[in-house]
């Protein structure tokens, strides 16, 4: 079940620096992506599957994220990680079929074989919703994905050009494979069923949780409803804060640096990687420094928030 897979083999970010010369070599085969967050509108999962479902051009349309109109790198498309996912019964943003999710992406002008690039801004640099961005495309198959280190701060500060024209893009033509299932792990892959619930788990695998140590050691409120769990945090789990991950500039540490967090979080080396957090976007991030740091790793896209929803006893450490 926890076999290496070798999808993540690229490096998995690039500077400021590389982005230009991209730019500069790669021609039409480069396309750059915005991540920046835009929440869906509030609605129930029944709103949201009657009228939104699989609907990718109405949801790119109003979903649109005020600041990447604002000001955007030349020209990159908006990819929107609320429009790209949807409300699944337990997972906050499940995953589509590829052939839905290809549609999306076709949208941002994404062709068989180009390069791409996502940044995005606010959290974690401008880091975190390019992360699971990355870790999106990466699921269905992408082989040439990257995260601008920084974001578009760092893009600026380094003489970047920005621009609020909007970008003339053509339908692409990629091709979106399955979700590769050695890129994530599901609720019953970890715990089995609600009804058999047990913690086989810690053999298995390193559980690594993203979240603030606030929240993971319970002296923050969760962000997500406990539905009566009586602790914070899955027993065994292992704390690696995102801020702990990133330089002052913004740009996730060097692969030795990141490699000596993990070690010293407690990681058991013979063990996979799996990260999780509260509903799979803070996990993404910590995956992605985990491939920098070159370890594999699965998300656990569920996270707590369906823990809780479906075996809540299992969140009882603090």
């Amino acid at each position: 079940m926890y076999r290496d897979h070798h999808a993540f083999s690229m490096t998995p970010t690039v500077s400021v620096a590389q982005l230009k010369e991209l730019i500069k070599t790669a021609g039409s085969s480069l396309r750059i992506l915005d991540a920046t967050y835009r929440e869906r509108p509030a609605m129930t999962r029944e709103e949201f599957q009657a009228e939104w479902y699989g609907k990718m051009e109405k949801a790119q349309m109003e979903w649109m994220s005020d600041a990447y109109a604002k000001e955007h790198l030349p020209g990159a498309a908006y990819f929107n990680c609320e429009a790209a996912t949807y409300p699944g019964q337990y997972e906050k943003s499940a995953l589509y079929l590829a052939d839905i999710f290809q549609q999306y992406v076709r949208l941002l002008g994404v062709n068989k074989g180009d390069t791409v690039v996502v940044y995005s801004r606010g959290a974690c640099s401008g880091m975190l919703w390019a992360a699971r961005a990355w870790w999106l495309l990466k699921v269905y198959g992408m082989e040439r994905v990257h995260v601008l280190e920084g974001g578009v701060d760092r893009w600026k500060a380094e003489g970047g050009e920005v621009t609020a024209n909007p970008a003339t893009i053509q339908p692409g033509n990629w091709e979106a494979a399955a979700p590769a299932p050695g890129l994530f792990v599901s609720f019953d892959d970890l715990f089995g069923t609600p009804a058999k619930v047990n913690d086989t788990y810690r053999n298995q695998v390193n559980l690594l949780d993203a979240r603030p140590p606030g929240q993971f050691n319970g002296t923050e409120p969760l962000s997500f409803d406990p539905n009566g769990a009586p602790g914070a945090h899955i027993p065994h789990s292992l704390n690696i804060p995102l801020p702990s991950l990133l330089t002052p500039q913004g740009e996730l540490k060097s692969e030795a640096e990141l490699g000596q967090i993990l070690a010293a979080a407690g990681i058991d080396a013979a063990k996979p990687l799996v990260t999780m957090c509260n509903g799979g976007t803070q996990a993404s991030l910590l995956g992605l420094a985990c491939v920098k740091a070159d370890k594999q790793f699965r998300l656990f896209n569920g996270s707590l928030r369906e823990v809780a929803a479906r075996a809540p006893l299992l969140i009882s450490d603090k």
